[in-house]
């Protein structure tokens, strides 16, 4: 290998590794604060139940009044938090893009809604499928006795494969989210979609297996009939 080839593999596997670790960071992120955002409304509904049950049980106990205080508190807490999965958390929506198109800062995944966080979790997923793809075509292509394909075309692969997960990741979001009926029955058994894990693993995998899916649906293209003109 010349060494033009060799800075060319390795600008392309440097490249993909840093590909992996902003998605590593956006993944962690929006999966963390999206279930956090979940578990914690879970916990307030929970409570909320045990508060209005207590209450119902001796609605003329000396602590009603503490018991309906609470929960109208947890109400409160509730409906804000509501509110942070639909519309973001309004105390950070002034965190502009620049800082945050690095995932350093866990207020840049709190000031979004939590769909917002699916979309970047979808893509970021993607990405991480298509750098897993290309960093095991890296180790066969080094561990391979077959004499070594032209290395700038390991670039080629790097530029174009990224983009292809990440469009493959948001085109998952979009049949697992915009899909309804029989076609989605089988793989909610093995996927839970409206969890982010859920949503993370199946994005992966498509993107994983992006050429493959992007062949079979060039392929069921091509064999839709097309209507003539006379």
């Amino acid at each position: 290998m010349s060494g033009k080839d060799s800075v060319t593999c390795a600008f392309a596997i440097s490249l993909t590794i840093a590909v992996l670790l902003v998605g590593v960071l956006y993944s962690v992120f929006a999966i963390s604060i999206n279930s956090g955002r979940i578990a914690q409304l879970l916990s307030f509904e929970s409570r909320m139940q045990d508060k209005a049950a207590a209450i119902a049980k001796d609605p003329h106990a000396s602590n009603v009044d503490a018991l309906q205080s609470e929960l109208a508190t947890l109400t409160g807490d509730r409906d804000s938090l509501r509110g942070q999965i639909y519309y973001g958390k309004s105390e950070d929506w002034g965190l502009g893009f620049v800082h945050c198109i690095l995932p350093l800062d866990g207020r840049c995944f709190h000031r979004n809604a939590s769909e917002t966080n699916n979309l970047y979790l979808a893509m970021a997923s993607g990405a991480l499928g298509a750098c897993l793809s290309l960093l095991l075509g890296f180790r066969a292509q080094a561990t391979s006795d077959q004499p070594a394909p032209r290395i700038s075309g390991n670039v080629v692969s790097v530029v174009c494969l990224i983009p292809l997960g990440l469009i493959v990741g948001l085109l998952t979001l979009y049949l697992l989210r915009g899909t309804k009926g029989a076609l989605l029955t089988p793989l909610s058994e093995v996927v839970q979609i409206e969890n982010p894990y859920g949503i993370a693993f199946a994005c992966t995998m498509a993107a994983f297996f992006s050429d493959r899916i992007l062949s079979w649906l060039s392929t069921l293209v091509d064999r839709l009939p097309i209507k003539k003109s006379p």
